[in-house]
């Protein structure tokens, strides 16, 4: 069945590249109540025009190495692959002075295992700037210059010393790899179900995206919310007594040398190219030296708040000149882009989202937030009717009486890694979105990208895009409701699986996809990205209060 489906990806491929205490109570979920049979106002054809073209060619690419074709025939031994250990960064044009909200530029320039200068760009390079204790940070951006050399930009939001921070997350050669096993693997975790019969017999089969066209198989896909699922069919029992769904490890990893076969010899090649520890289970992220190693920063009369003149946080805000979306001063975010709010206190919380229905759709790194307000703010503890609900997948549910506050949690349908769940907990997120009433009370909050990494980009375009769909519709009937859309978020992992650049890529296809529709991209790459925590699919509890609160800004702008 494999090797059938191998050529049934390439195809795959090809085709999409075309196209309760103290007043709170919390309960399981088990029921959508405002789903109504009301007739989808359909989007427009302008709508539907932009919908299709919304993504251009230039939206994901990134510089290829010469050697690509050398990696394609996987011939790697003897490439000039990028070594951090020889790579460097100088500062451009040092001052006698800096003050707080200058601009700083650094050069990196890229070298390989012998010193040599690389000659072409595309390496992956994270860059931040930090406080000797980390606790002032912010990230920075990086321009290719596509000769080997980079230009960090920074600006400077304290005074003393500030440390510079430059690490190579991937060189050239492993972010064409990642690239390139994208586009031969596009699956690259693989999923079963298990079918229940009323006798008690079970069958379990392989589930995916898509399967072998020669396997029978019950179909699971909805068209309309941009989901294609399929499970191989059960011998004896019918499609209908499908139960669950989980990820599989071990399937998945025989999948995988199946279609990305390397031979002993070159694994050692592979894991530097794309800076992966097997035995460590991770990304480690290469950190490059240069000089200065920090410089000394002298305050300024204004404060750099007032000196950014921030507009209040509402939708349809423009990116920000600074080159980082914001900075950390004492565990606490100042945004760049807007007038971010903090609530000190517990009632601060409450009179913000007094009389809200906030739903949090999509992945464990949103069910965090959905998390913190139930436990941290709400004060109360989890708990289920229902013992098939488990605390990662839910649906949840959990009310505030006294402000008139509801939450909601509800996860995204597969793929889904997760050990198990029931499938009649799952619910297509176009088609959650469509059930929502709607209004100025009522707030959307989506996060949906780490289960799609290790899949081919345009699954995750094809899920997009029904969900675009949704919320358009959603917003012909209620325009004032609030949609907001968190981006992806810094992590370590399988590269191949999880890598931050399978991540920055999506966050590239999130703004695309809605650039022109009237939601909230709630960007919190920089804020994870320069915490000094380290970089986790599940950031700690002082990030994700940021979140919450950078969050709330949006909700309650003044």
């Amino acid at each position: 069945m494999f090797p059938t489906r191998l050529l049934r990806s390439l195809r795959y491929c090809l085709v999409l590249a075309v196209i309760t205490a103290t007043g709170y109570v919390i309960v399981a979920h088990l029921s959508r109540p405002y789903i109504q049979q009301r007739s989808q106002h359909k989007v427009s054809e302008e709508q539907t025009i932009a919908e299709n073209n919304v993504l251009t060619s230039d939206t994901l690419y990134w510089p290829k190495p010469p050697t690509a074709l050398v990696i394609g025939n996987k011939l790697w031994t003897g490439l000039p692959i990028t070594e951090a250990k020889e790579t460097t960064y100088s500062l451009d044009n040092p001052k006698t002075s800096y003050h707080v909200g200058d601009f700083v530029n650094v050069t990196i320039v890229a070298r390989d295992k012998d010193g040599q200068p690389k000659i072409h760009g595309g390496d992956y390079f994270q860059v931040r700037v930090q406080s000797p204790d980390g606790d002032s940070a912010a990230a920075g951006q990086v321009i290719d210059h596509d000769n080997g050399k980079y230009t960090a930009q920074f600006r400077l939001f304290w005074a003393g010393e500030v440390k510079f921070n430059i690490r190579l997350v991937h060189p050239s050669e492993g972010c064409y790899l990642l690239n390139y096993m994208w586009e031969v693997c596009p699956l690259r975790l693989t999923f079963t179900s298990t079918f229940m019969g009323n006798n008690g017999s079970s069958e379990t089969t392989e589930c995916n995206v898509f399967l072998d066209e020669d396997v029978d198989q019950c179909d699971y896909s909805d068209q309309s919310s941009g989901v294609s699922w399929a499970c191989v069919k059960p011998k004896t029992l019918p499609c209908s007594s499908r139960v669950d769904h989980k990820v599989d490890y071990d399937l998945s990893h025989h999948l995988n040398k199946l279609c990305f076969f390397l031979p002993s010899e070159q694994r050692h090649m592979i894991s530097s190219l794309v800076t992966y520890d097997e035995e460590k289970g991770g990304t480690f992220k290469k950190t490059i030296k240069g000089r200065p190693g920090s410089i000394n920063v002298n305050s300024t009369y204004v404060p750099i708040k007032v000196s950014l003149r921030r507009p209040p946080c509402e939708s349809g805000i423009p990116t920000p000149s600074a080159p980082t979306t914001g900075f950390w001063h004492q565990d606490v975010w100042t945004s760049t882009v807007c007038k971010n709010r903090h609530f000190p206190r517990r009632e601060h919380y409450f009179k913000c989202l007094e009389n809200k229905e906030l739903y949090f759709m999509g992945d464990s790194t949103g069910r965090q937030l959905y998390e913190f307000l139930v436990f941290s703010i709400l004060n109360t503890t989890f708990s289920a009717v229902d013992p098939s609900i488990t605390r990662r997948a839910g649906p949840h549910y959990a009310v505030h009486k006294a402000s008139n506050l509801t939450l909601r949690f509800r996860v995204h349908g597969p793929p889904l890694r997760t050990g198990g769940i029931n499938v009649t907990h799952i619910n297509y997120l176009a088609d959650e979105i469509s059930s929502v009433r709607g209004g100025p009370d009522y707030v959307i909050i989506i996060t949906m990208w780490a289960h799609f990494t290790s899949f081919h980009y345009d699954i995750y375009i094809q899920r997009l895009r029904g969900i675009r769909t949704a919320i358009l519709n959603l917003l012909y009937r209620k325009p004032d409701t609030i949609i907001v859309f968190k981006t992806a978020s810094t992590r370590t992992g399988v590269p191949r699986l999880s890598s931050d650049f399978f991540s920055s890529q999506m966050n590239k296809i999130i703004r695309k996809m809605f650039a022109n529709v009237k939601i909230t991209i709630l960007d919190v790459w920089d804020l994870t990205l320069s915490h000094k925590n380290e970089d986790i699919i599940h950031p700690k509890q002082v990030i994700v209060r940021q979140e919450v609160e950078l969050l709330l800004s949006y909700i309650c702008p003044s």
